[in-house]
């Protein structure tokens, strides 16, 4: 097995099992948990995942970005941002 992946209800709704990972695609949910439980979007990878490789390619470029005030299209919670500008401070 590859491994689990979790869904939203837009998601599952829609996603068809990529052809080369897989000839087979279960759904391990009851229908309770679908109407109840799951969310109806995901929440978008940036908000859920580590911040530090984007705050630092963000650093490398030679433009003057202040990585707090940047343009995301889904902007993450300004304390994770911190807390990756923070963690590339201490590992540099």
């Amino acid at each position: 097995m590859r491994g689990l992946l979790y869904l939203s209800q837009n998601s599952s709704n829609t996603f068809p099992p990529p052809s080369n990972l897989c000839t087979q695609c279960f759904r391990l949910y009851t229908r309770n948990f679908f109407d109840r439980q799951m969310p109806d979007v995901s929440i978008p990878e940036i908000q859920r995942t580590s911040l530090a490789g984007a705050v630092l390619y963000l650093k490398t470029l030679s433009l003057d970005v202040d990585v707090l005030a940047f343009d995301f299209l889904d902007k993450p919670q300004r304390e994770s941002l911190e807390v990756a500008a923070e963690h590339i401070r201490c590992t540099a």
